[in-house]
């Protein structure tokens, strides 16, 4: 990249460099730029978990697990918003250790993760310290949110009745402001008992879907020892899947396992997703010998394989040493949307749409002529004498007349051509 930047900086500073020479300088630039390759693996800080936790004043010494940190390098925590510094982050446990002491009152505690990756990401857990008999409804508030997430599916008409009589006291007794710890507890018995009586029905869908995902991958852009780890994850959970004995948890667990195995490939260097691009179209005149169609550009590591969609006959078929679409002569008067799709196991298929028409009309060529039109219209006046100035805005202007007449003829286009060159030779260079 910087050998390459050197040599363009030269280029733009030396007054003698080509034209050629410019765009040469230009293309490798971007291109270098292109392959720039970010270290693999590395990801930015985020943090999430619990949001509030409320004390009563003469607390003990407590703390408050569930926090989940991730990124790649691992991310440091810090703390603000705490009180005396009686708060203090526990990196193994990944929770907040609150020391006894802390005053009545209400605190905003942000954490901050950061990693050098990207932005800080932030958290806010609001901590109370109170004089009130603190009732703790947590348990019982899940417990209601998970039955109402239950249809009549695995009960019978008895226990489903069982179930929303329990649903309805517990949402009274968490609504009720004067409702004793006692209360709480007993109408979060009564529901998990109506809860109990649900014939479970064991949900593979997700499974199902991440084996799935882990036999899409392809093993040669991973390393072997993250591949050697898939495959055992991918092992159990097939064992899990036809188990017809297997628990949910189980099922959770064998699902949890494989997509951690799926998250945690890592990508042997260099390797690329498939990208294609070129020419969009091209028109035939019925009658037409076999020609081909190069220009197009296939990148990736591996290299990629290219499929073709919309072919007519399977006369059009792809070149992979060329690059480029061969066709067929004898392909029916029509138009044609070939969809030209690579793909090479990284990321997702990239695809390119290519437009074949067959007519049974003349086919004028003005590809030249518009090329030649696009360079002339850079030229400056300083580059030409006063006579041969004008010769060439004559050409120029008749150039464009006869691009933009739709009756023009191939020799007219060709005349064009013809004048126009003879007039940008007079340059000065």
């Amino acid at each position: 990249m910087q050998g390459t930047l050197e040599y363009a900086i030269s280029t733009r500073d030396n007054r003698y460099a080509s034209q050629e020479q410019v765009d040469t300088a230009t293309y490798n630039l971007r291109a270098a730029t292109n392959a720039l390759v970010q270290i693999s693996g590395i990801s930015p800080a985020t943090i999430t978990g619990p949001s509030a936790l409320e004390l009563r004043v003469g607390y003990s010494a407590t703390n408050k697990p569930g926090f989940i940190v991730i990124g790649n390098p691992t991310p440091a925590i810090t703390l603000s918003g705490n009180p005396g510094g009686l708060i203090t982050w526990h990196d193994a446990h990944s929770r907040l250790n609150i020391a006894a002491g802390i005053p009545i009152g209400t605190y905003y505690i942000v954490l901050t993760a950061y990693n050098g990756v990207g932005e800080p990401d932030t958290h806010t857990f609001v901590l109370t310290v109170s004089n009130q008999v603190a009732v703790c409804k947590e348990l019982l508030i899940t417990a209601i949110a998970a039955a109402e997430l239950f249809t009549g599916n695995g009960f019978t008409r008895l226990t489903w009745a069982l179930l929303q009589d329990a649903l309805t006291h517990a949402r009274l007794v968490v609504n009720n402001e004067y409702a004793t710890q006692i209360q709480v507890d007993a109408a979060l018995t009564r529901l998990n008992l109506a809860k109990a009586n649900r014939q479970v029905v064991i949900n593979r869908e997700l499974l199902n879907a991440a084996i799935s995902e882990a036999e899409s991958r392809n093993q040669q852009i991973y390393t072997e020892d993250t591949w050697a780890n898939l495959q055992g994850a991918l092992e159990y959970a097939k064992f899990i899947r036809d188990d017809s004995y297997a628990s949910q948890e189980q099922v959770d667990t064998a699902t949890y396992n494989l997509l951690a195995a799926i998250n945690a490939l890592v990508q042997i260097s260099g390797v690329s997703p498939a990208t294609i691009t070129g020419p969009s179209a091209l028109e035939l005149r019925v009658g037409y010998s076999a020609t081909n169609k190069p220009g197009f550009i296939v990148t990736g590591n591996p290299t990629p394989a290219i499929t073709l969609s919309g072919n007519p006959g399977g006369l059009i078929t792809w070149h992979d040493a060329h690059s480029q679409v061969n066709i067929a002569a004898g392909i029916p008067i029509g138009t044609y949307n070939i969809v030209l799709t690579a793909y090479n196991g990284v990321g997702e298929p990239d695809t390119h749409t290519f437009v074949l028409t067959v007519s049974n009309q003349v086919v004028i060529c003005k590809e030249l002529l518009n090329a030649a039109i696009a360079v002339a219209e850079l030229f400056l006046v300083s580059e030409f004498n006063r006579l041969n100035w004008v010769l060439l805005q004559d050409a120029l202007t008749h150039a464009r007349l006869v691009v933009n007449n739709e009756h023009a003829t191939q020799v007219q286009v060709d005349a064009a051509l013809t004048r126009l060159n003879s007039a940008k030779a007079n340059r000065i260079t």
